[in-house]
């Protein structure tokens, strides 16, 4: 996987997707206080923070899964900071990776 991510804490996993204008910094406030009772995950999105500019056409619902499966994670609360359109990209990462 090479995505930037991070893993804080323990407990049932919580992954926090933040919107496409800033990277994974943008929950440095709410990631202790989820992590005292969740295993929490931050990664930044490809093209952002420190993960590597995209090679191919994003595929973001991909990268997400692809990320999932590396941490071996099966069932997970997905909290996206995002708006309007983006919305659609966090629905169809759930309904692609639970069916998948």
């Amino acid at each position: 996987m090479d995505l930037n991510y991070s893993i804080y804490g323990t407990g049932e996993p919580i992954v926090l997707i933040h919107s496409g204008d800033i990277d994974s910094r943008a929950w440095g406030e709410l990631v202790p206080l989820l992590a005292r009772t969740h295993q929490v995950v931050t990664f930044d999105a490809r093209g952002t923070g420190r993960s590597p500019a995209p090679q191919e056409p994003l595929n973001l619902v991909e990268d997400l899964r692809q990320l999932l499966d590396d941490l071996k994670l099966e069932q997970v609360t997905l909290v996206s900071g995002c708006e309007q359109g983006d919305t659609v990209f966090i629905a169809g990462a759930y309904l692609s990776y639970s069916d998948g």
